[in-house]
């Protein structure tokens, strides 16, 4: 048995001797609280102490405190204390809770839960949903399944503890468990994950009948399953053949404009980043960062690092989402590409000529579109605007402007380009002078 094995048995076992003799049904007061056992019940947080002796103490707690009607105790003698949501509590924690008329949450309940939960001596413990029977931990391996309604997160030995979670929380329908010791291996719709982490999702409501797959293939690090089978209405296929070969744009970020599912880093290649894409059910577009190690790739606010690599889907409630181009043209070090051909409308359309006739010494302003910033030169603040939608001039603050370009709405630092929308209106010169040091263009095609 390995040392991790051993750890994970040991913590269990430790579990295992707090919650002997407290079973699960087992009501009893202690200093005049009904309590339940083996049980998390959550409502609106009102505060915490910490280092309580006794479940009776952390009652005491509840009857002094106004608006509380139910607590939470992590006991004392818990000798790795009590997971809560994305924290672990130490022993000895009371958590207290308002319901404010609503019905209390069970977060956690049954034999691996150490938690002892009670409510107010005046109103009692309200009646608690039925615990689940069952449950099973069949698996989907290299695949992420999630919904929009987080239950409960933490840290988990095994897929088997995770599943095991599941089947303990009462409003748990599915799980997934980043199945690697490493960090920032896993990573989810908005951020990275350490390995041996795990997450419970419940399913319900309009938008989630069915659980999403997030991720899906060999380089996916997750492993996903449902608490009932009879929940699983979509069994991912793994070994399901996405089309073959990248439809690529070069010299083009296109971006998905609300249909983001997650960001890929250190990629070796553009290929790597349209394999993720394949290997993801739900991706249909992606963008590559070209470069070497330390080189960069511009966005609208700011500078992305090479080899990152975003993926979208293209299609959100059942409804078109338009591919929106955030650059494009020669300067453009982004490579965007499609899973399904079908989509790539921008193959057979070239990028504009670049072409811009400016002012220099002026500041022209109008209906603000976007802002880049460290763009070498006023050329490549041309192009960015010629292949940006919708713009129809720029203003620029050149990279040798030390102490930045003033302006009396918004002052730039050297570098900045900014853009304007293309909507009829004449631009508004704001500044002009020889101590103007700001450059305003616009591209010829307009």
């Amino acid at each position: 048995m390995g040392m991790r094995s051993t750890v994970a048995t040991a913590v269990l076992l430790a579990m295992l001797h707090v919650t002997a003799g407290r079973d699960l049904l087992q009501t009893k007061t202690e200093g005049g609280c009904d309590v339940i056992n083996q049980t998390l019940v959550t409502g609106s947080y009102l505060s915490r102490y910490n280092d309580l002796a006794g479940v009776s103490d952390c009652c005491s707690r509840c009857s002094s405190t106004p608006q509380c009607e139910i607590f939470a105790y992590c006991p004392a003698d818990a000798p790795y204390g009590c997971t809560h949501l994305n924290a672990e509590e130490p022993a000895g924690a009371c958590l207290l809770y308002s319901l404010d008329g609503a019905k209390p949450t069970v977060k956690q309940q049954g034999p691996q839960t150490l938690w002892i939960s009670g409510g107010s001596p005046d109103k009692g413990l309200p009646t608690l949903p039925a615990p689940k029977q069952g449950g099973t931990c069949g698996a989907f391996p290299n695949t992420y399944l999630m919904t929009g309604n987080n239950v409960d997160s933490g840290r988990a030995a095994t897929a088997d503890e995770c599943c095991s979670a599941c089947n303990n929380a009462p409003l748990c329908d599915v799980w997934s468990y980043c199945n690697t010791d490493e960090k920032d291996q896993c990573n989810t719709e908005s951020s990275y994950e350490y390995g041996t982490y795990c997450y419970l999702f419940s399913l319900g409501g309009v938008d989630w009948k069915i659980a999403k797959v997030a991720q899906q293939g060999p380089e996916t690090l997750w492993v996903s399953g449902y608490r009932d089978a009879t929940n699983n209405q979509y069994v991912p296929d793994v070994n399901a053949t996405a089309p073959v070969g990248c439809d690529i744009v070069p010299d083009t970020l296109l971006t998905g404009s609300d249909s983001y599912i997650t960001t890929y880093s250190d990629l070796q290649d553009a290929e790597t980043c349209c394999e993720r894409c394949r290997n993801t059910p739900a991706c249909d577009l992606w963008a590559f960062c070209t470069g070497d190690s330390g080189e960069v790739c511009y966005r609208r606010a700011g500078t992305e690092d090479a080899g990152t690599c975003h993926i979208w889907r293209l299609t959100t409630t059942g409804r078109k989402t338009d591919v929106l181009v955030e650059q494009r043209g020669a300067e453009t070090t982004w490579v965007s590409g499609f899973k399904w051909p079908e989509n790539n409308t921008f193959s057979d359309t070239p990028p504009k000529e670049v072409s811009c006739t400016y002012d220099a010494n002026v500041l022209k302003t109008g209906s603000f579109l976007t802002r880049y910033t460290s763009i070498p030169t006023q050329d490549d603040c041309c192009a960015r605007c010629t292949n940006t939608p919708n713009c129809g001039f720029f203003s620029y603050c050149p990279t040798d402007a030390t102490d930045g370009c003033f302006a009396a709405a918004s002052p730039g630092d050297a570098g900045d380009c900014s853009l304007y929308k293309h909507d009829g209106d004449t631009p508004k010169k704001e500044l002009e002078g020889k101590d103007v040091l700001w450059v305003s263009g616009s591209p010829t095609s307009f």
